[in-house]
């Protein structure tokens, strides 16, 4: 029940990412007409991710094998099309976010992370002018890629050792 739980928990958390990916890609769009197809894609994909995000999360509490950790895989349609900008956000972001490797590479993975859109911006010399719509855009960028970097975390996180059964203890002969 409790493995249910978790993932439940990680579905409503994916879907609501989504709506707020959906709600950022209306204030960046220069043309904001969206169909309802393709928000449902989008919800469905981020739905998707928080399920197999769950499933991590939930083996890690129940100390299951490592390998729950591959569950994750075919969430990262995600990251097809215009969703590619933000993997280098949870790739790197995740890896910085969690509690594994040498603190030197995280933090040069957390930086890398956090200066993927604005290279991406420059390279593409894109329109975005200088007012608000420069701060929503990368705001929403950063802080969106940020929710996805601390879920993705669970992957790169350390897995808890696996329980063993207690053996049986028997009294030693005086």
């Amino acid at each position: 029940m409790r493995a249910a739980r978790t993932i439940g928990t990680g579905l409503l958390l994916g879907v609501g990412w989504g709506v707020l990916a959906r709600g950022w890609m209306r204030l960046v769009s220069e043309d904001p007409s969206f169909s309802w197809e393709g928000t449902l894609f989008i919800l469905g994909l981020a739905g998707w991710f928080g399920v197999g995000l769950g499933v991590v999360a939930a083996a890690r509490q129940r100390h299951g094998s490592g390998w729950w950790r591959l569950a994750v895989l075919p969430t990262l349609l995600l990251f097809a099309g215009p969703g590619m900008l933000f993997l280098p956000l949870v790739v790197l972001g995740g890896f910085a976010a969690s509690d594994r490797g040498p603190v030197v590479l995280r933090v040069l993975a957390g930086v890398v992370a956090a200066g993927a859109p604005v290279a991406l911006l420059l390279a593409t010399g894109s329109e975005i002018g200088p007012d608000i719509s420069l701060v929503v855009a990368l705001g929403g960028f950063w802080f969106l890629g940020a929710l996805l970097a601390l879920g993705a975390s669970l992957v790169w996180r350390r897995w808890p050792d696996r329980v063993r059964a207690p053996s049986r203890v028997r009294p030693a002969m005086a």
